[in-house]
């Protein structure tokens, strides 16, 4: 098969990186610097290559010569870079907003179930067959269990505000 390349996908996309044509997953250009620990050290030292970490440096030569990225999730050698207190009061604040979208989109969601079992509990009212009887029964029990999962999680969102 060789270095077939395929055209772009829904799922992977080809691009120039350091020279080389390469191939990465949809949306997911970038997102190395999110979760590799480099980034999140004080010993990474991109401007002065002679000052960076020894690991980080064989690592980045590896992937030149590659044509990979490598992101790092283990390293013995990891020293915490200090935070900012912008940045730490920055995380903090989304946290909150994701907290709150997070507690809206189940309240959102705990009236739809209630509405929902208002509505099956009407129809079942209504003099329907037996097999019908039966299946309004199982949704309503399934909308009662949800019910009671969305109030537990609301509950340990609000304990954690």
């Amino acid at each position: 098969m060789g270095k077939e390349k395929l055209k772009e996908t829904t799922e992977i996309i080809w691009f120039p990186h350091h020279g080389e044509e390469v191939a990465c997953m949809l949306g997911m250009d970038g997102k190395h610097r999110d979760f590799c620990l480099c980034h999140k050290c004080d010993l990474l030292n991109m401007e002065d290559r002679e000052k960076n970490c020894k690991t980080a440096s064989l690592l980045f030569a590896l992937d030149i010569k590659c044509g990979v990225t490598t992101p790092v999730f283990y390293c013995k050698d990891f020293v915490s870079r200090p935070i900012h207190k912008d940045e730490y009061e920055e995380a903090l604040e989304m946290e909150k907003v994701a907290k709150k979208v997070t507690h809206n989109h189940l309240a959102k969601l705990l009236d739809d179930v209630r509405e929902e079992n208002a509505y099956n509990e009407k129809v079942r009212s209504n003099n329907e067959t037996a097999s019908e009887s039966g299946f309004t029964e199982i949704m309503a029990y399934e909308n009662k269990a949800l019910i009671a999962l969305i109030t537990y999680v609301s509950g340990i969102l609000k304990d954690s505000e």
